[in-house]
């Protein structure tokens, strides 16, 4: 697949080696091949181009401009046993490894992906199998039922994180996790917060196989920063629900 990338190349940040030396400790010589074995891991599970391109080492998150923010609402708050953040379509867990490594309490957090075997190479990748269990469940985000573990936790966030998530769907789909990240969160004060890739303007592109079987066509829809937030004002104005939205672009 032209997704899957032989070598790391530069997605692997000082940030993530970082992280991957002191929360992981994994010795820098065996940082390479221990990176190399756990993407080839989660790739045979579900082969994502966020997986073959290593871009699950960016920590999107951490370079969010309101992260700073974000942490210090989580290491602040009056009950540190209390979960407040929840982060959608999680993949290998990264962007909590690294709020924990800044400060952040595990049991603050509660990771969802559809994927139950990201779990497990999270664990891997991080060491951490230990700390980590049970602030993982494996949920359709887009689940409605009752029995859905994601759907018992309605209302209860007080910060939900999506990263790189969006762009993977359609318009429609798109407006259907946007309503479920909004159900998420506990009200006012509550933050969405996230990162997508964009474009300057929007745009559809096809989905190609393995992702969806032969002859299937299916889209993803692109965002501009206009479209972002047209697509959050629609939803907030379909739930009635008051909100402030900010969209940027990041510079590189």
């Amino acid at each position: 697949l032209p997704w899957y990338l032989p070598m790391i190349g530069p997605t692997l940040t000082l940030a993530c080696q970082d992280l991957l030396i002191g929360y992981a400790k994994i010795p820098d010589e065996e940082l390479e091949v221990h990176i190399l074995n756990t993407r080839d891991q989660a790739f045979s599970v579900y082969p994502l181009a966020t997986i073959g391109e290593f871009w699950f080492l960016v920590l999107g998150l951490s370079e969010h401009p309101s992260y700073t923010c974000l942490l210090n609402r989580l290491k602040n708050a009056s009950d540190k046993t209390k979960p407040l953040l929840i982060d959608l379509g999680t993949c290998l867990g990264q962007d909590m490894r690294k709020l924990i490594y800044d400060g952040a309490e595990s049991c603050q957090l509660l990771g969802v992906d559809k994927c139950p075997q990201f779990e497990m190479v999270g664990y891997e990748l991080f060491r951490d199998a230990d700390k980590m269990k049970g602030r993982f469940i494996c949920a359709d985000i887009l689940a409605t039922d009752l029995d859905n573990p994601l759907e018992k936790t309605r209302g209860t966030w007080e910060i939900v994180v999506s990263s790189m998530l969006l762009h993977s769907f359609d318009w429609n789909i798109q407006t259907a996790i946007v309503k479920k990240m909004m159900g998420l969160t506990s009200g006012k004060g509550a933050w969405t917060i996230g990162l997508l890739a964009g474009d300057l303007e929007e745009h559809e592109v096809p989905i190609p196989p393995p992702l969806v079987p032969e002859g299937v066509k299916m889209t993803r829809f692109i965002h501009s920063k206009e479209s972002l937030e047209r697509i959050f004002k629609t939803v907030s104005a379909e739930l009635q629900v008051e909100v402030k939205i900010q969209v940027s672009y990041q510079e590189d």
